[in-house]
């Protein structure tokens, strides 16, 4: 600094409150002039007055941020610096805590997206190949026992079974008349003929008697939006409605691939619905799916949770949640750890 301003003569002031440095005063002379010992304390004792207002409004500039930091450094460097009681006690903390993250093991729970689904669900088809007349309900809707849900129509199934009575009666007749012309071979084509409309009125029959679909039980409509399908043909056993009972439910887990191998049938964990955060409900694994499915971009393994005990009656399918499964315990080490190193062992086999 001396050299920068061409020689003139600098000095430097610290400024200091209850022995503290707080600032420093830093004074360049006009060249060719010098500073005495005495004007250097009259500026120190003119300038050391001004020092607490001015360390107020420094310490007023700072967030709350700055603040807390600052304390910490203080603290630390008070207690630490020298051999105190804090300074053994953090030091015993940190020798106790590696100790017990090396050797130490923990509950390791999987928090995991789900989805509350009846826990069967069955599909609804088409009793015969015909087409599609009325439908009564829409996805979501709950219905009970014995409701009428679809309705094909009959009225071509109702012109044939009126032919095949027709045809059915007048093999009857023709059958008469060759027992009274004396000829039995008539006779019998004729018997055989009315046999074979006998039964197809029968199974024309069959078809009105189950062209209404009703409910197989209590439960809701989990899918099939039939609407825009009235008057198209469907084949026999065509899905049409996707029924699910409402005195079983299940939870639906979407576990990611690197949780995959943790789960097994029959973990037990716990259901927290979005709808109802304050509500818990115990779960139990009894299906894990072999194949995976992408939802929302990634990878997922699908695993069933059977909910256990009594279901609460606000419970909706579609519901989505949280669920915790626990996974047994491991070192704590792995818990914080193992994501971060299978990472780690990813990236570096990729190169």
């Amino acid at each position: 600094w001396h050299n920068a301003s061409a020689g003139a003569a600098v000095a430097s002031i610290p400024l200091k409150i209850e022995g503290n440095c707080v600032a420093i005063l830093s004074l360049r002379h006009i060249p060719g002039q010098s500073f005495t010992l005495e004007q250097l304390e009259k500026i120190r004792d003119l300038a050391t007055p001004l020092m607490p207002g001015a360390f107020l409004l420094q310490r007023a500039d700072r967030t709350l941020r700055e603040h807390v930091t600052t304390f910490v450094k203080q603290t630390a460097k008070r207690h630490l610096s020298s051999d105190t009681w804090a300074r053994r006690l953090l030091l015993g903390a940190i020798v106790a805590a590696i100790f017990v993250i090396t050797l130490g093991q923990q509950t390791y729970n999987i928090t995991v997206n789900s989805t509350i689904m009846p826990a069967d669900q069955r599909d609804i088809a088409a009793p015969f190949e015909g087409t599609l007349a009325e439908i009564f309900v829409r996805p979501g809707d709950t219905v009970t026992e014995g409701q009428l849900l679809l309705r094909m129509d009959t009225r071509q199934l109702q012109l044939e079974l009126q032919q095949a009575i027709k045809d059915r009666e007048a093999a009857e007749m023709e059958a008469v008349q060759g027992i009274v012309m004396g000829d039995p071979g008539r006779a019998a084509i004729a018997r055989s003929r009315a046999k074979a409309s006998e039964s197809l009125a029968a199974k024309i029959d069959f078809k009105i008697q189950n062209a209404n679909v009703y409910s197989p039980g209590n439960g809701v409509i989990l899918a099939g939006d039939l609407d825009k399908r009235i008057g198209e043909s469907v084949p026999i056993g065509a899905p049409l409605l996707e029924f699910g009972p409402t005195d079983r439910w299940k939870v639906q887990i979407e576990s990611p691939e690197y949780a995959s191998s943790l789960l097994a049938i029959g973990q037990s964990g716990g259901f927290v619905p979005h709808a109802k955060p304050s509500e818990k409900l115990n779960v139990r694994i009894t299906q894990i799916y072999a194949s995976a499915e992408a939802r929302e971009g990634k990878n997922v393994i699908l695993v069933d949770a059977e909910l256990q005990g009594s279901c609460p009656g606000w419970i909706r399918a579609g519901m989505q949640g949280t669920s915790q499964v626990d996974v047994g315990r491991h070192p704590i080490c792995w818990v914080w750890l193992h994501r971060l190193v299978d990472h780690i062992r990813i990236r570096w086999w990729s190169l």
